[in-house]
C-alpha cells in the first residue's frame, strides 16, 4: 500500500469517526475533510510519508505554507 492509500484510509476512518461516534454535524465533518485533506496533500507531495509518520517539523511548515497563502490573498 502507498502513502497515498494510508492518508486516504485514515482520513475515511477519522472522518467515520467524527460523524458516527462523535455525532458531528455535517458542516463540521465537510470542514475537518477539507483541513485534513488539504495537509494530506501538502504532506504528500513535499515529505511523501504516511500519516504515522508526520512530523512536528512538517506541520509547522504547513501552517507557515498557509500563513503565506492567506497573506497573498490579502
Amino acid at each position: 500500500m502507498d502513502n497515498s492509500e494510508r492518508w486516504n484510509r485514515t482520513i475515511r476512518d477519522f472522518l467515520q469517526h467524527i460523524k458516527l461516534e462523535r455525532n458531528l454535524a455535517s458542516n463540521s465533518v465537510e470542514a475537518y475533510q477539507r483541513d485534513i485533506n488539504g495537509f494530506a496533500h501538502f504532506v504528500l507531495h513535499q515529505y511523501d510519508v504516511a500519516p504515522t509518520k508526520v512530523e512536528q517539523h512538517m506541520v509547522e511548515r504547513y501552517m507557515a505554507h498557509l500563513y503565506d497563502l492567506n497573506k497573498k490573498r490579502t
